[in-house]
């Protein structure tokens, strides 16, 4: 028999929300990989994280409870697969991977186009706020403005 998601978690299928989130946060003290050295640390990690968004979330634990684990661990993807989409779906939240479309097929931005366009964007950032900088007198003038007002009240 497999271990259900209440089983990875430690609680009972009647527990609240609250309860969720406090036996996680105890539990991932204990398996993640920056503080145990175990070498599935990260699969056990990982496996946790899946439990808890299961849990947390009312629907999908619902869903969850009404099918059983077998089924519903039977509808989720491949680790592989899973991993890759969760890699794709949050490199589209974070703006990199979006599709455009040129003489009617479509491409990918790579991550290097991203890198120059964003280098691009910081030079343009810098050249504007030096220009900035000149028209107020140039670097280094308030110093000798303060210089200035110095010598006019110790000669006055």
């Amino acid at each position: 028999m497999t271990e259900t998601f209440y089983d990875v978690l430690g609680v009972e299928p009647d527990a609240t929300t609250d309860e969720i989130e406090a036996a996680y946060r105890e539990r991932l003290k204990e398996v993640h990989p920056d503080v145990n050295d175990d070498a599935d640390a990260g699969a056990t990690t990982r496996e946790l994280i899946d439990a808890r968004d299961v849990l947390v979330d009312e629907a999908e634990r619902a869903r969850y409870d009404r099918i059983g684990h077998e089924a519903y661990v039977g509808d989720e993807p491949s680790a592989a697969s899973a991993s890759e989409s969760d890699v794709a779906s949050a490199a589209r939240r974070a703006g990199y991977g979006e599709a455009t479309s040129t003489s009617g097929r479509q491409h990918t931005r790579s991550t290097a186009e991203d890198a120059r366009e964003r280098a691009r964007a910081r030079r343009e950032r810098e050249r504007r706020a030096s220009e900035r900088v000149r028209r107020a007198g140039g670097r280094g003038d308030h110093r000798r403005r303060r210089a200035r007002r110095q010598r006019a009240g110790d000669s006055g």
